[in-house]
């Protein structure tokens, strides 16, 4: 038999204990605790978390029904019943508006207790019951859901041009589809690992996938074929603020899964009833990485001859350099001069292209130079490069550039993320009194993941940003109580806190005393 917890609320004692005998002798319910008053009823709340909550009206600090309107926000499952003397049966209105279950009226006997209690239990095993049938109905349509979006999205991605309807179908399944620009990205994880492996690789890549992109409207990914499908969507989408987000998403799966992500990427579309094209464009982006054995990432836009149906020989060569030289990580630009060498170096038959790959080499060298703040390059020596006509010298000076150029590019985009978390901290410092100050907030402002801020964050305060936050408001609640004469009503509202019963709490959670004995001491 489910037995059901209740907490007593009153600061008559001999009141809660009557109450408390009368409950525990029906035997559907059991008492997880007592309090005298509506704050400490609060955090018996948080902790033992009450199916019923019986409280007086009239009590000190927090009353019945400030406390009930803070039960209704924070925690509606809970049925209240008020008890209260007959002088003050006014309540009553009040207590209908809150949604309480039943009003009780002081002197309560032992046959009206017996029978609410009654009462109270055939309605919580009727909500019950009703709450089973309806997540069990809610949990079967969920769990078909991933597979009826899966092939819904696998139904559009194959369509040209598509059926209005089925991205209608998709939407209904809550998934937004409104953007200005959209992108495709195509990727594919190494084919040798075991099954079991590409799974749980799948599934991390898909469950950081939205917390990666979460400053674009649009952002799904998907199981196509032997492939993991991504749409993005957006205002815009500029290819090197994308190429930083990408970069930062599959180095985190690399990172922790220790493997190599490929992906290819479309060009920027407008409307989605012509998604397939741009679904191809990312697959032929993919096999040219693949085939190349080039960085991580390809654009379809950056491919040397991508309205040419061959592209081979020198072409190919000063591709791989290109998209290495630019996305590529530490041992991927090492493999690349490794293979210049073989090419240039061990080949028997005469090289005739030397000099067209000093003179890309050269012109990729300067275009990253320009990605990077002059100051910091100014130590790099390219002399050697440029007045060398020695392939071999020419390789093992250019290798060494590029080496120190991806290094600094790698300190660049670390600082900046520092430089963000600093602005960020200062911009909660200037405005902790905004009732709306909260982690996603700051997310949509500063176009940055859940993840990503909570981490950095973290390591540079050591507190989450809900804790710091709090932290602020209550040192400037600490000041105004103690040089202010305003209400404490006034306080609440001046920190950002629209509820003077949210803020009370909160304040005696942390400081071990109301505002008001703060205010007194």
């Amino acid at each position: 038999m489910t037995s059901y917890k209740i907490l007593l609320v009153d600061d008559e004692i001999q009141m809660t204990e009557r109450m408390k005998t009368a409950v525990l002798a029906h035997g559907g319910f059991t008492v997880v605790g007592a309090a005298t008053n509506g704050l400490d009823a609060l955090e018996h709340i948080d902790k033992s978390a009450p199916d019923v909550v019986i409280t007086d009206i009239r009590m000190p600090f927090l009353d019945g029904i400030g406390l009930t309107r803070i039960i209704r926000r924070d925690h509606p499952s809970i049925k209240v019943t008020f008890v209260s003397g007959y002088d003050e049966f006014a309540y009553a209105q009040e207590a209908i508006q809150l949604d309480v279950y039943q009003y009780l009226t002081k002197p309560v006997s032992k046959s009206d207790i017996q029978q609410f209690l009654d009462d109270l239990k055939d309605q919580l095993d009727a909500d019950q019951a009703r709450l089973y049938n309806e997540e069990k109905l809610r949990a079967s349509v969920e769990r078909s859901k991933p597979l009826l979006i899966e092939r819904t999205f696998n139904t559009v991605l194959f369509e040209d041009p598509i059926n209005p309807q089925t991205l209608t179908d998709l939407q209904s399944y809550g998934i937004p589809l409104e953007a200005k620009a959209y992108t495709v990205l195509v990727l594919e994880l190494e084919r040798t690992m075991p099954v079991q492996e590409r799974d749980n690789i799948s599934i991390f890549l898909s469950q950081t996938f939205k917390e990666s992109f979460i400053a674009y409207p649009v952002h799904h990914l998907f199981n196509v074929q032997n492939y993991l499908v991504g749409l993005l969507g957006n205002q815009r989408v500029e290819q090197s603020e994308l190429e930083l987000v990408i970069n930062a998403w599959i180095l985190q799966a690399q990172t922790i899964h220790d493997t190599k992500i490929r992906v290819g990427i479309s060009r920027t579309f407008e409307t989605l009833t012509t998604l397939n094209p741009y679904f191809l464009e990312a697959e032929e982006a993919l096999k040219h990485n693949l085939a190349l054995n080039i960085g991580p990432l390809v654009f379809f836009d950056d491919m040397p001859g991508k309205n040419e149906s061959n592209m081979v020989g020198l072409n190919l060569l000063h591709a791989e350099i290109e998209e290495t030289l630019r996305y590529g990580d530490t041992p991927a630009i090492e493999l690349l001069f490794s293979r210049m060498r073989n090419i240039f170096l061990r080949n028997e038959k005469p090289v005739v292209n030397a000099q067209h790959l000093m003179i890309d080499v050269r012109g990729i060298i300067l275009r990253l130079m320009d990605t990077i703040d002059p100051i910091k390059t100014d130590a790099i020596q390219l002399d050697d490069i440029f007045e060398t006509n020695d392939i071999e010298r020419f390789i093992d000076q250019a290798e060494r550039i590029v080496l120190d150029l991806h290094a600094l590019k790698k300190k660049a985009l670390v600082q900046k993320s520092h430089q963000k978390i600093d602005t960020i901290i200062r911009f909660i410092d200037a405005h902790y009194d905004d009732p709306d100050m909260q982690l996603e907030l700051l997310c949509d402002k500063f176009s940055i993941s859940v993840s990503y801020l909570s981490s950095l964050f973290k390591k540079k305060t050591g507190l989450p940003v809900h804790k710091y936050v709090t932290q602020k408001r209550l040192a400037a609640a600490k000041h105004l109580l103690k040089f202010t004469t305003d209400t404490i009503t006034e306080v609440a509202a001046q920190i950002g806190y629209r509820d003077v019963y949210h803020f009370s709490y909160t304040f005696k959670k942390n400081m071990g005393m109301s505002p008001k004995e703060y205010r007194d001491g």
